[in-house]
Formats: structure tokens, sequence, C-alpha cells
């Protein structure tokens, strides 16, 4: 075997270790609209895990659209607030 062919093997041996120890997260992401579709711009979003209530908060954009990334598994209940409506869960 050649040192090439050593520090090849030996490479792709490191990236696949480190793969494997890569975080698995997930992400939650949708549009808060009114009862005519309309987006709600700055409605306050919490996603809270069930199990051990850790939570993630979003604010929604122009589009009424909210992104939370980066959730460690687990079922979550999703919040969302905004002046003049009710709480949705």
């Amino acid at each position: 075997m050649t040192f090439k062919n050593f520090l090849l093997s030996a490479l792709l041996v490191v990236s696949c270790v480190s793969g494997a120890l890569a975080d698995v997260t997930g992400s939650i992401l949708g549009n808060v609209r009114d009862s005519s579709s309309a987006a709600v711009v700055g409605a306050h979003v919490v996603a809270t895990n069930i199990a051990n209530n850790f939570s993630k908060e979003s604010v929604t954009t122009t589009e009424g659209e909210y992104r939370i990334l980066a959730l460690p598994p687990g079922a979550y209940k999703v919040t969302v607030t905004a002046t003049g409506f009710d709480q949705f869960v």
C-alpha cells in the first residue's frame, strides 16, 4: 500500500467517524394566517418540548412565515400569540 493510498484511507475513516457523531435535529416551519387567509406579521411562535420543557422562539415575517431550527428530537407543543388575536396552541 502506498503512502497516498494509506492517507486516502485514513481520511475516509476520519470523515465517516465525524459524520456518525453529527447532531440530529429537526425544525418546525409554518405560516400564521388570520380567518381571511391574510398573513399575520409579528406573531410570536414558541415550540416547547413536551418531555423536558425546552423551548425555542420565532417571530413571523411580513409574509406570516416562521422557522424554528435546530430542535432536538421529540414531541413539541407550538403556541402562537399575536396582538388582537386569541392564543393558538
